[in-house]
């Protein structure tokens, strides 16, 4: 969950990279490497443009002199306006290659301190992951970490 803001309206961009490309599948994106798939469903906001393709970076010795040349992929999610607040939800699942996905992975607003997604997989087992919106890594509390996880079944 990155909760994003400035004083000034931008464009703002969140990447996830991989050493094979990220295909569009059922709601989400995949990216399949060897025996395993990293899953990635995005939960807000909803109008976020999405763009899978070649990560390309300017190779070389020297600050911005070299060469452009491709290394991995990248899936970039970006907001289609400048704004000046966004919040940006991403969940990443990995499974093996054989392995089911799951049935269904649902976003839950709990009220303006808590989301909630609920992860039902097709053996009706289901996984919730809660997070509080509210905490702060900066603060130096002993606060318990954001994100709570309940297996059930």
């Amino acid at each position: 969950f990155d909760d994003i803001s400035s004083e000034k309206p931008h464009k703002y961009s969140w990447l996830l990279h991989s050493d094979t490309e990220f295909k569009k599948e059922a709601g989400m994106f995949v990216s399949e490497v060897k025996e395993a798939k990293l899953l990635v469903y995005s939960f807000s906001p909803k109008d976020l443009k999405s763009d899978p393709g070649p990560a390309i970076v300017l190779g070389g010795v020297e600050v911005d002199k070299g060469i452009k040349e491709q290394r991995g992929y990248q899936l970039t999610l970006e907001t289609p306006d400048k704004i000046t607040k966004t919040n940006i939800l991403v969940v990443l699942i990995p499974v093996g290659k054989t392995e089911q996905h799951p049935s269904q992975v649902k976003l839950n607003l709990q009220n303006e301190k808590t989301v909630e997604v609920e992860i039902t997989w097709p053996n009706k087992t289901s996984e919730k992951i809660s997070l509080d919106l509210t905490w702060n890594p900066s603060d130096n509390s002993t606060k318990i970490p954001p994100i709570t996880l309940t297996v059930s079944k």
